[in-house]
């Protein structure tokens, strides 16, 4: 995908950037949750055969997923073991229906470290939150716990499987080694939000222009994002066909509309 493209499909998302005030917290959450609601009304509409959500933490998503969508086989995948026992000891995943792992979604099968981070900027941080990754932070104060932790790829996971599936990714920095596991399965996704970076905060990563040209040269399209941080937002990609689905699509104009009434009202 050559990068015109790829600008042009930034430039046209960042317009939304009118509707909120982005001086303020508040209207950057505010663009989150709504790019997060459109998520979850398309899953209602699309009812995907399988749901996968990479960088779990508390698995939130997926059970809402759960919620919206019953019939949809929901994974939750959790690379930090300080979280995955954390929120095992609060919820009984396999009673909700949702199949939460310990392990990373990479691009290799096996063992893999994970660095949990533990300090930054002279601040211990706790090994239990969602600011770990597979990579190390580029921010020479940041200290890390390794551990060694299982890991998959996407399409071992399900890539010979059928039906169509939808993504949640929120890995860190990390998703290129997401994607880079996932060749068999990125034909089959309808739906996905994925986590992205403008800057570097950790080592090797894919930023947000890497990441467009890889799922827009797949065929997938970026149709909407939040700015929920400055160097640090979500974006929502579809399939083709999703826009040629009649639910679907009216799912995505009752977004728009909604979003430029209400906050610019």
């Amino acid at each position: 995908m050559d990068q015109f493209n790829v600008a042009r499909a930034m430039a046209q998302m960042s317009e939304a950037a009118q509707f909120y005030d982005l001086r303020e917290r508040e209207g950057r959450k505010v663009s989150a949750r709504q790019l997060r609601q459109l998520f979850y009304g398309l899953q209602r509409a699309l009812k995907p055969a399988q749901f996968v959500e990479a960088g779990a933490h508390n698995a939130a998503t997926s059970l809402k997923i759960r919620d919206v969508s019953p019939d949809t086989t929901v994974i939750a995948f959790e690379a930090n073991p300080y979280n995955f026992n954390k929120f095992t000891a609060r919820t009984d995943f396999a009673a909700a229906g949702v199949d939460y792992r310990l392990t990373a979604l990479t691009d290799e099968d096996g063992p893999v470290t994970f660095n949990v981070l533990v300090e930054e900027g002279g601040v211990a941080r706790a090994p239990a939150s969602g600011r770990s990754s597979l990579l190390i932070r580029t921010d020479a104060s940041a200290r890390h716990e390794e551990v060694t932790v299982a890991g998959t790829t996407l399409d071992a996971c399900i890539g010979d499987q059928s039906g169509t599936v939808a993504l949640w990714v929120d890995v860190e920095g990390a998703a290129g080694k997401l994607l880079a596991g996932a060749a068999r399965t990125l034909p089959r996704v309808q739906s996905m939000m994925i986590e992205v970076e403008t800057r570097a905060f950790w080592s090797g990563q894919w930023l947000h222009t890497d990441i467009c040209a890889h799922l827009m040269g797949l065929g997938l399209i970026p149709v909407a994002r939040d700015f929920e941080f400055r160097h640090q937002f979500n974006i929502l990609f579809v399939h083709p066909a999703v826009l040629a689905d009649a639910q679907a699509l009216a799912v995505l104009e009752q977004f728009f509309s909604a979003r430029a009434h209400k906050n610019a009202g």
